[in-house]
């Protein structure tokens, strides 16, 4: 699996298929499917996925239940992170991954209330991965490497999309 955490008594990871959950009190480890045909990150409080079927973006609880639509637009999975407030991605409308709408789009969804979501940021190159950094107020992204062949950039900015900055990283 990927992404895996920890989260009381349960392990949580992405089979590459589903979600899933194994109890560590158990007397026997056995993966329990919160989540068919998804990919998705756990914050402890809900798991937030993109169907594989759909590309669309949705949020349930951390054992599964009541699945609520968050956007109803298809999400690249590799773009999905999240903070303490906010979780973050970017559309994606098919391969390649750096074409289409809104793929140069930063998106933040507040998750004290999904219904608020934000375009953030607009980058010079398409957006690929977030990263976040706890305490920090800020965020990183990686444009994608790019279908003519282009190496991918990296991108700094504050949470709230400003002070968007390449960073330059020295050839060694």
């Amino acid at each position: 699996g990927f992404w895996n955490v920890i989260f009381g008594k349960y392990l949580y990871a992405n089979d590459g298929v589903n979600i899933i959950r194994i109890d560590l009190s158990a007397a026997q480890a056995k993966e329990e499917v919160i989540v068919a045909d998804a990919v998705g990150f756990i914050d402890g409080q809900h798991i937030y996925y993109v169907d594989q079927k759909t590309n669309h973006l949705y949020r349930c609880k951390m054992d599964g239940s009541e699945p609520r639509l968050l956007v109803e637009h298809p999400v690249l999975p590799a773009s999905l992170n999240f903070d303490d407030e906010y979780f973050y991605y970017r559309l994606f409308d098919g391969m390649p991954v750096d074409q289409g709408e809104g793929c140069h789009d930063i998106y933040r969804i507040l998750k004290a209330d999904p219904s608020k979501i934000d375009k953030i940021a607009t980058l010079p190159d398409p957006a690929y991965t977030v990263y976040t950094v706890p305490g920090t107020g800020k965020i990183f992204v990686t444009s994608c490497v790019l279908s003519n062949g282009e190496d991918n950039d990296l991108y700094v900015m504050n949470t709230d999309g400003s002070a968007l900055t390449r960073v330059e990283i020295p050839d060694y």
